[in-house]
């Protein structure tokens, strides 16, 4: 019989791994979604504020998102022999 612990364990990595799945899918359709804006904005008498606006809401996002990702910006790690924040 396996250890509750083991099972939790087991359950997680299953989690995590369609975590995975579903950002990879995710990032997928962002790239095609941005491809698709551009198409569309550009059709409807050329790129203005609007969507300047959006495309840097999306790039902000994805910069927090990058930043959890990697330790940077409010996410950085103090390193335990430095003052020097990463």
């Amino acid at each position: 019989m396996k250890k509750m612990s083991e099972v939790n364990k087991a359950g997680a990595l299953e989690q995590y791994e369609t975590a995975q799945i579903k950002i990879k899918r995710l990032l997928k359709q962002i790239e095609a979604g941005l491809e698709k804006h551009d198409r569309k904005t550009s059709g409807q008498g050329g790129h203005h504020w609007g969507h300047v606006g959006d495309l840097n809401r999306i790039a902000g996002e994805l910069e927090e998102i990058n930043n959890l990702l990697h330790s940077k910006g409010e996410y950085a790690e103090v390193l335990t022999n430095s003052k020097t924040i990463l």
